[in-house]
């Protein structure tokens, strides 16, 4: 939205995001989000600390670490970002570790499905607002007691959820966004109003979940 509407008003901003839950580790995952931050934080910390140009190991795991310690800041002067800053650098280094040599071979699906659990695991750190909830949050959140929410949504309601999961991820995996591709181009102009029809019946399910729940402001207002 803010990329289209800054076209319409004459600049040209960078994309700041670029599919990153279907990043194979952390180390692509933070080169798929918050692209501007990301690149402001290499070239102004990172850099200037040493980068990987430094001659020892140690040294280069201190710096990736300290450098999303400061993230953490960045977002917040609260605990829990900064936790939240410390679980990413710790995976940053794992990356480049045997732990990352390992990951590297147990194939894509694997890889994307383990990344996208570890960043829904960080959410948490940095969603919540009491650091002492944290550890109760986690023991409620691998419970896997879904009856309250099968209880609190409608069928219709989780129907969405799962369809949008799999749209969300599918229409993204590089392999099946091709052939995706290749199949509605050959279909010719009905690519354009099957894409405008699905999209615009997603938009009204969209503004209908909106207007009946209760107020939610977007995560990064309060920035």
């Amino acid at each position: 939205m803010v990329i289209g509407l800054g076209r319409i008003m004459g600049f040209k901003f960078p994309e700041n995001f670029n599919s990153p839950y279907i990043s194979q580790s952390i180390s692509e995952f933070w080169r798929r989000w918050h692209i501007t931050l990301g690149t402001w934080m290499r070239e102004y910390i990172y850099i200037p600390l040493g980068g990987n140009k430094v001659d020892s190991k140690s040294r280069l795991y201190f710096n990736l670490w300290f450098v999303f310690l400061i993230s953490g800041l960045w977002h917040g002067a609260s605990w829990n970002f900064v936790l939240w800053g410390a679980f990413h650098g710790v995976f940053l280094i794992l990356d480049r570790t045997l732990y990352g040599r390992i990951t590297s071979k147990i194939g894509v699906f694997f890889r994307v499905t383990l990344t996208f659990f570890i960043v829904m695991i960080g959410w948490v750190l940095f969603r919540i607002e009491n650091i002492n909830e944290v550890f109760v949050f986690y023991k409620v959140l691998f419970a896997f007691d879904f009856g309250p929410l099968i209880q609190h949504c409608s069928p219709l309601e989780l129907r969405t959820i799962v369809v949008c999961f799999i749209i969300g991820f599918g229409s993204n995996i590089p392999m099946i966004n091709k052939k995706y591709t290749q199949t509605i181009n050959s279909i010719g102009n009905i690519s354009t109003i099957l894409k405008g029809t699905i999209s615009f019946l997603l938009i009204i399910l969209c503004i209908s979940s909106i207007i009946k729940s209760d107020f939610n402001p977007f995560i990064y207002f309060r920035f």
